[in-house]
C-alpha cells in the first residue's frame, strides 16, 4: 500500500534523530524556513506551524531568530512608550533581569520558573510579589509573541494568593480619624473626601483647582487622570462638610494649582504615607512592629525597641486603600444602587467593586434586628386578626377556634 503524501504548502513537524524537541519547517516566497520551536509536545509545535501558515497566507511578515528574554524586555519598553504607558524598569533590573537576562526565550521552562520562584520565597519575599514578577515575565513574553518575536509563549503558572485585605473604618473610627486631622486641612480634606466618594489615594492627590465647580456643585475628573482612564463627576452636596473643607483648600489658588497642599508657601502633597500612618498610630487602627526575628515586640512610638534595642520598624494597620472600601461599603449600606454607587467610585466591573463592599458582623446584626423586627409586625398582626393568642412566649389558638 502507497505511503500518504502530504499535500504541498501545508508545511512540516518533525525532530532530529535524538532531540526531543520538535521543529517545523514552511515555505515564504518559494524559500523553505526552518524554526526551532523549543517544545516537546508535537501538538503545540503543529500550533505554531498552523499560525505560521496563517501568517503567510495573509502576508503577515515573520522573523525567526534566536531571542533572548533581554531583548524581549526592550521590545516591551518599546511597547509601552508608544502607547504612553510607564514599564516597571526597577522590577526588572532588580529581580528579572541577573536570571532571565540572556536566557533564549524557546529555552525558557516551567522548571526554570519554578526554581526562580522558590529562590526567591527562600529569601523571604512575598508570594504575592514573586507572582507580581511572574505576571511582569508573562506579559511580556505574550507581546513578543503577538507581535511576531518569539515563537510560543511557555505556560507561566502563579501560586495562590491568600492576601486579600478587607480592612475598613467603622463610623465611630471614621469620628476619631476626622479629629484627630483636624490639625491640618489638606489631611482632614483628604480623609473626608476618601470616606464619601471611595477614590484612589492618586486621584485625590492629584486634584486641581479647576476640576472643582462650586457653581454647578461638582467635581470633574478628566479623560485620562483616573485608573480606567475614564473621566468622572459627582456632585457636591450643599452646606456639607465636603463643599466647607474644598472652599477652604482652594481658597486663594489659580486654576492649576493642587487641591491638597501644605507648608508655606504652599506646595503639593507627594506623598501622604507617613501623615497617614501617624494619623492611624494616634486614633489606635494601626501600630509600629518591630521586624527583628524572634522580637515582635508592638508599640505606638517609633523609638527605640525596649526588648531587641533595635530600630527596625515596620507599619501594621488601616491602609490608605482600605478608606476606598469604606467609601464602598458605606455607599451601599446606604441603600445607593450597585450602578450609582460604582459611577461614584470609579469602578469598572461589578465583580470587582463587590470586593470593595466590604460585609461586617455589624451589618449582619442589623439584618437579624430587621428580621426580628418583621417576625414581631407579622404576630401583631396575627394577634390583631384573633387567629393567634400569645401568652407566656407560647403561640396557641384562640378561643374562636377552640368553640369551633
Amino acid at each position: 500500500m502507497a505511503k500518504h503524501r502530504r499535500d504541498q504548502g501545508l508545511g512540516s513537524v518533525f525532530r532530529h534523530k535524538g532531540c526531543k524537541r520538535w521543529a517545523i519547517q514552511y515555505y515564504v516566497d518559494g524559500k523553505p524556513v526552518r524554526e526551532a520551536t523549543g517544545l516537546t509536545s508535537r501538538v503545540e509545535a503543529q500550533k505554531i506551524l498552523t499560525d505560521r501558515l496563517n501568517a503567510v497566507a495573509h502576508g503577515v511578515p515573520i522573523t525567526v531568530r534566536p531571542v533572548r528574554m533581554g531583548e524581549v524586555y526592550a521590545h516591551l519598553v518599546k511597547h509601552n512608550q508608544a502607547n504612553g504607558k510607564t514599564t516597571d524598569t526597577a522590577r526588572w533590573r532588580l529581580h528579572l533581569k541577573p536570571v532571565f537576562e540572556n536566557v533564549l526565550a524557546v529555552r525558557l521552562s516551567a522548571q526554570m520558573l519554578l526554581d526562580y520562584r522558590v529562590q526567591r520565597q527562600a529569601t523571604g519575599t512575598a508570594v504575592a510579589t514573586v507572582n507580581r514578577e511572574l505576571a511582569m515575565l508573562r506579559h511580556m513574553l505574550r507581546l513578543a509573541h503577538q507581535d511576531g518575536l518569539i515563537a510560543a509563549v511557555p505556560h507561566v503558572k502563579l501560586a495562590p494568593e491568600n492576601n486579600t485585605r478587607e480592612g475598613f473604618v467603622t463610623d465611630a473610627q471614621l469620628d476619631q480619624l476626622r479629629q484627630a486631622a483636624a490639625k491640618e486641612l489638606w489631611l482632614r480634606t483628604f480623609v473626608e473626601l476618601a470616606a464619601m466618594y471611595g477614590w484612589r489615594r492618586g486621584e485625590l492627590l492629584n486634584l486641581r483647582v479647576h476640576q472643582v465647580d462650586f457653581v454647578a456643585g461638582v467635581i470633574r475628573l478628566a479623560v485620562g487622570t483616573t485608573k480606567n482612564k475614564k473621566g468622572r463627576e459627582v456632585p457636591i452636596l450643599p452646606q456639607s462638610a465636603v463643599r466647607l473643607l474644598l472652599q477652604q483648600c482652594c481658597h486663594g489658588k489659580k486654576p492649576d494649582d493642587h487641591v491638597l497642599t501644605r507648608g508655606k508657601p504652599p506646595r503639593p502633597v507627594a506623598d501622604v504615607r507617613c501623615a497617614w500612618r501617624n494619623l492611624c498610630v494616634a486614633v489606635g487602627v494601626g501600630h509600629w512592629q518591630c521586624k527583628t526575628k524572634d522580637c515582635g515586640h508592638v508599640q505606638a512610638v517609633r523609638r527605640r525597641c525596649p526588648k531587641c534595642r533595635r530600630r527596625n520598624w515596620e507599619y501594621v494597620g488601616l491602609l490608605m486603600h482600605d478608606m476606598r472600601r469604606t467609601g464602598c461599603r458605606n455607599l451601599r449600606r446606604a441603600g445607593v444602587p450597585e450602578q450609582v454607587a460604582m459611577t461614584i467610585s470609579g469602578h469598572k466591573t461589578p465583580s470587582v467593586f463587590r470586593r470593595y463592599d466590604i460585609v461586617c458582623n455589624d451589618d449582619k446584626v442589623a439584618a437579624l434586628q430587621a428580621l426580628e423586627r418583621a417576625q414581631m409586625q407579622a404576630r401583631t398582626a396575627a394577634r390583631v386578626s384573633g387567629k393567634v393568642v400569645v401568652k407566656e412566649g407560647v403561640v396557641q389558638p384562640s378561643q374562636s377556634e377552640n368553640v369551633q
